[in-house]
C-alpha cells in the first residue's frame, strides 16, 4: 500500500475534483462525522455549497435523500 501525507492527499483530491468539474460532472460530497479540515476539503470538492452535506450519525440518511431529490430534479442532456 502506498501512503500519502494528508497534504498530498488533499492535493490529489483537489486535482480529481477539478478535473471532474471541468468535464461538467456534478459532484456531491458528504462529510460524515468529519472535523473542520475534512469538511472544508469535502466542501471544496462539491460542485456548490448545496452539493455538500456535513452530517453526524443518523443525519446521513437525510443527506442521501436530499441528494436523490436533487438528482431527480436534474434534466438529462446530451
Amino acid at each position: 500500500w502506498r501512503k500519502y501525507t494528508p497534504t498530498l492527499g488533499d492535493q490529489l483530491l483537489d486535482s480529481i475534483c477539478t478535473a471532474a468539474k471541468e468535464k461538467n460532472v456534478v459532484i456531491w460530497s458528504i462529510g460524515f462525522e468529519v472535523g473542520d479540515h475534512g469538511a472544508a476539503v469535502m466542501q471544496s470538492c462539491a460542485s456548490s455549497p448545496s452539493h455538500f452535506f456535513r452530517v453526524e450519525g443518523i443525519e446521513l440518511s437525510e443527506a442521501f435523500r436530499a441528494i436523490a431529490r436533487q438528482i431527480n430534479q436534474l434534466r438529462l442532456t446530451q
